[in-house]
């Protein structure tokens, strides 16, 4: 968390902090669900695209996304984004 001009604790909507036997870097639930309604666009499939196109396009957002986020040590919302994602591509 950082501080706006005027010394304000400012939000900040990516990362936040769990604090169980000291404070770790975890994905802020608004950063997932933004995540989550980008591939919730990406995927629809009423799109009229094939499956490769389909599969690609999120393909960018995700990677992208993991890189910004590489650096949470929580590693449990992200492996069930992971179970999201793929269970999205096959239905």
């Amino acid at each position: 968390m950082g501080r706006d001009w005027k010394g304000r604790r400012r939000k900040d909507d990516r990362l936040s902090t769990v604090s169980r036997n000291g404070a770790r870097l975890k994905v802020a639930n608004k950063a997932i669900d933004k995540l989550k309604d980008r591939v919730r666009e990406l995927t629809r499939r009423t799109r009229g695209t094939s499956i490769g196109a389909i599969v690609a396009e999120p393909r960018q957002t995700l990677l992208g996304w993991k890189a910004y986020f590489g650096i949470a040590e929580v590693l449990s919302p992200l492996r069930d984004i992971d179970k999201w994602v793929r269970r999205k591509l096959r239905c």
